[in-house]
């Protein structure tokens, strides 16, 4: 479950306050035959992201890297039915303008699946169970937090989001029909988080997660296709110590994007999309309200095929604004990766550059994976 962006900042600016209770990118994927006609779909990979800053004091840090190795699984149960699994370990390193350094390290939170697909190709519907696993960092020092908070910018776009946000349990359900050259879909969720102590200053349950989503997608000539997506989020009320604390804004998000095919073996997409963050409410004196925040994101990727290699090019544009005292800021990014098939694996090395203004300061990034994947089946 996503909380706050700078969430991390949020708790050290609210254990500073001294608030009282009157308040995945694609990996490596290899299967190992069952016994009988089970087929489990394991997978991992490697991550590598750096950013430095131009201007410590904006961010508080000077340069900040990310190693994340993702550790998924599928396992077919009975009939279309799966079981899913996704986790990370990452290790994280904060580099301050003063020399210090803060590095955090360990398993992420994990996600638990269960899918039961119904209907048909006309028209069909999933439900799914979800778990969300305490397996990360629950408690942190206000160094690590710092850490986390930065890695949760919604304008640095980092493989990991956090460590821990104390695990949540909750039902998706989502369907599908057939509407003449295209289809329309809905969906909702419910997530009810569990408390934890995310500093040993007190404890913590994050407000239960309401998501309804829409989309809709349409064929456009015969090897065109145009979708749109919106999604609406809500929060209740998070508490502290068993007492009401704070009121995350709602959240509202519209994506739309328009693939088309160049030739008989590549293809193109463009996308355009923006999320519109409510500013939250403190519900007691001293803790800080998380502001209005936008943020925009355009870009296009593609695939095309030259003899037995895949190139696959990406861009995107990333812009944040924000009506309070975080940073606003954009951050450009072009980069792409090689995939070149081995059998049945498909063996894929990228590489990314960033360079943009987070503030006053200026940023620049780079990023590396290295992968070896299988499709699911």
């Amino acid at each position: 479950m996503r909380r706050n962006r700078f969430l991390g900042a949020f708790l050290v600016a609210l254990v500073c306050a001294g608030a009282s209770p009157s308040a995945r990118p694609a990996a490596a994927q290899a299967g190992w035959s069952l016994p009988g006609s089970l087929r489990l779909m394991a997978t991992t990979g490697l991550e590598y992201q750096r950013y430095t800053f131009s201007e410590p004091s904006v961010l508080g840090a000077r340069s900040i890297s990310v190693y994340a190795v993702p550790l998924d699984a599928a396992l077919p149960l009975v009939g279309r039915s799966r079981l899913e699994f996704h986790g990370a370990y990452a290790s994280g390193t904060l580099n301050r303008a003063d020399g210090t350094r803060t590095t955090l390290s360990g398993l992420t939170d994990s996600q638990l699946r269960v899918s039961l697909p119904i209907g048909d190709d006309r028209m069909g519907a999933t439900l799914q169970a979800v778990a969300l696993l305490p397996t990360g960092r629950e408690t942190l020092t206000s160094q690590e937090a710092d850490l986390a908070g930065i890695l949760a910018s919604d304008l640095l776009s980092f493989p990991i989001v956090d460590w821990g946000s104390g695990g949540a349990v909750g039902l998706d359900l989502s369907g599908a029909r057939a509407v003449g050259r295209g289809s329309v879909g809905l969906g909702a969720s419910y997530l009810v988080a569990r408390q934890y102590q995310p500093l040993s200053e007190f404890h913590y349950r994050p407000g239960n997660q309401t998501r309804l989503q829409l989309a809709a997608d349409q064929n456009v000539g015969p090897t065109s296709k145009l979708t749109l997506a919106l999604q609406y989020e809500h929060f209740d009320t998070d508490e502290r110590d068993g007492t009401n604390l704070y009121r995350a804004g709602d959240r509202y998000q519209a994506m739309g994007s328009f693939a088309f095919a160049v030739g008989p073996a590549s293809s193109v997409i463009l996308y355009a999309g923006g999320i519109q963050r409510g500013a939250g409410a403190a519900l007691v004196d001293g803790v800080p309200v998380y502001p209005r925040q936008q943020l925009l994101l355009v870009g296009s990727g593609g695939r095309v095929r030259a003899g037995r290699v895949t190139l696959v090019p990406r861009i995107d544009f990333r812009r944040v604004n924000s009506s309070g005292d975080l940073p606003d800021g954009y951050v450009p990014s072009a980069g792409g990766s090689v995939e070149l098939p081995l059998g049945r694996l498909v063996l894929s090395a990228g590489a990314r550059g960033q360079f943009g203004k987070v503030g006053s300061s200026d940023a620049s990034g780079v990023s590396y994976s290295l992968t070896l994947r299988s499709p699911l089946r």
